[in-house]
């Protein structure tokens, strides 16, 4: 109960920041300060440029879902989700052109810059988690094959980042699940899903699973505050700090197997933030074509 209480208290708070970052009139300014930018830097972008791009891009999808989750907090439910689509879309671009850029500099060895993708781990397994719950089968292979290439080699993401992280690692399983392929990542690829672990010994079992969504809403909400010196927290930003998209994942994988699965009673795992309005397909933006025309 204790654990509970202080639960609904971070994901209230973390509501209120939303709200009032959302109310900032500065961020207006912000966002078209970032978007001029893209625009500017776009046409022969190759020049040192396609790092910057990408940081506006992941900027943009941030100050999208602060909206977003700001809109849901009013009541606006076609807006808000409308605003989190969209900030899925931006990290998701974002990201499919660091790792691009990543694969292009492999030859440069321990030259080339980032000389790891672990700080886009966690963001590349959310947006795998958001494309299952959409089917976006483009982003689920993208992200999908990625994540595994980060699984199992260390000069993509070091040995020592899996100590402390366990998303990714479920991901990749709950993947393998809804394609039917034998795969066990903990003994597979040596990597430990940690407290999802128990969804997937559980997934059979109706009453078990409902104990282990529970368990994994109370983590996701332990790993929302940036806190620890040892390692980066995964559901720090907008929107899936709010949004349990690992959570969704597992009950849209389980609605394609044609599994039922028990509601859990938990203050992550509530309306409006697990109810989609619409979906990423509906979203018309500029600037998200124009990137990728020249991607």
């Amino acid at each position: 109960m204790f654990l509970l209480r202080r639960t609904t208290r971070i994901l209230a708070k973390r509501k209120r920041q939303h709200r009032t970052m959302a109310d900032q009139p500065s961020r207006l300014e912000m966002r078209a300060r970032n978007i001029d930018y893209v625009r500017n830097a776009l046409p022969g972008w190759a020049g040192g440029r396609e790092e910057n791009i990408t940081d506006s891009l992941s900027r943009l999808g941030t100050w999208q879902g602060v909206d977003g989750i700001a809109a849901l907090e009013r009541g606006a439910l076609e807006h808000g989700w409308a605003h989190i689509h969209t900030a899925w879309l931006y990290e998701a671009l974002a990201l499919r052109l660091r790792i691009s850029r990543f694969q292009k500099q492999h030859v440069l060895g321990r030259f080339r810059w980032p000389r790891s993708l672990q700080l886009e781990a966690s963001s590349v397994a959310l947006c795998l988690a958001f494309g299952l719950v959409f089917k976006r089968e483009f982003e689920v292979s993208f992200f999908g094959d990625a994540l595994r290439v980060m699984l199992l080699d260390t000069t993509v993401v070091p040995d020592e980042y899996w100590q402390y992280h366990h998303l990714e690692p479920f991901l990749v399983q709950l993947l393998a699940l809804v394609r039917g392929e034998v795969l066990n990542v903990a003994g597979d690829y040596r990597r430990s899903l940690g407290p999802y672990q128990a969804i997937i010994d559980r997934w059979g079992d109706v009453d078990g699973l409902r104990e282990a969504l529970f368990a994994a809403c109370e983590y996701h909400c332990q790993r929302m505050q940036d806190e620890s010196d040892e390692f980066s927290e995964e559901f720090t930003g907008a929107p899936f700090d709010v949004v349990p998209a690992e959570i969704m994942a597992v009950y849209a994988v389980r609605r394609e197997l044609g599994l039922a699965t028990p509601e859990v009673d938990h203050p992550l795992y509530k309306a409006p933030y697990v109810c989609p309005v619409g979906s990423p397909a509906d979203i018309s933006d500029e600037l998200l074509d124009q990137v990728e025309r020249e991607f």
